[in-house]
C-alpha cells in the first residue's frame, strides 16, 4: 500500500511541478518558480520512498528521501511565500540564503555518518537526522536574526 501511494504521489508531485514550471516560463513569476523546484523536490523524495519502500532501502535512498523530503522542502515552498509577501530585494537577499543553506544541509546530509538501513520499512532513529535537525535549527535562527534585523531598519 505504501508503495502505490509514494508512487500516485510522485505522479501527481510531478504534473504539479511540470504545470508550476510551465507557469514560470509564461510570466516569469519568481514564486512559480521556487514552488515548482519544492514540488520536483518532493517528486524526487517521493520516488525515494517507493524505492525504498518496494526494493529495501540502502543509505543512499534514505539520504535522498531525508534531504529532499524533510530537509529542504519545505523551505523552498516558503520561499514563494516570501515572494509574494515581501519587497523584491529582500526576497533575493533570501532566496541566496536559501541557496546557501539548501548547499549546506546537502553537505550534512550526504556526507553524516550514519547507521545502515535495510529492509522495507520506513527508517526510524537514524542519526542522520539529528545532524540535519541541527542544521536546519542554525539556518531558522540566522535567518530570524537577519529578518529582526531587517524588520528594524524598516
Amino acid at each position: 500500500m505504501v508503495v502505490a501511494l509514494a508512487f500516485v504521489a510522485t505522479v501527481v508531485a510531478s504534473l504539479f511541478a511540470q504545470a508550476m514550471l510551465v507557469r514560470y516560463t509564461e510570466g516569469h513569476q519568481p514564486q512559480n518558480r521556487a514552488w515548482a523546484i519544492a514540488l520536483a523536490m518532493f517528486a524526487l523524495a517521493s520516488a525515494a520512498l517507493a524505492t525504498g519502500t518496494s526494493t529495501g532501502w540502502d543509505r543512499g535512498t534514505f539520504r535522498v528521501f531525508f534531504l529532499l523530503g524533510a530537509v529542504v522542502n519545505v523551505p523552498w515552498l516558503a520561499m514563494g511565500t516570501v515572494y509574494l509577501m515581501a519587497s523584491a530585494p529582500f526576497s533575493r537577499r533570501c532566496l541566496w540564503g536559501l541557496v546557501l543553506f539548501s548547499g549546506f544541509a546537502a553537505g550534512v546530509v550526504l556526507s553524516a555518518p550514519m547507521t545502515p538501513v535495510h529492509g522495507t520499512a520506513i527508517p526510524v532513529d537514524v542519526p542522520v537526522a539529528s545532524a540535519a535537525d541541527a542544521n536546519a535549527n542554525m539556518a531558522s535562527a540566522m535567518a530570524h536574526a537577519q529578518f529582526w534585523r531587517w524588520w528594524r531598519a524598516v
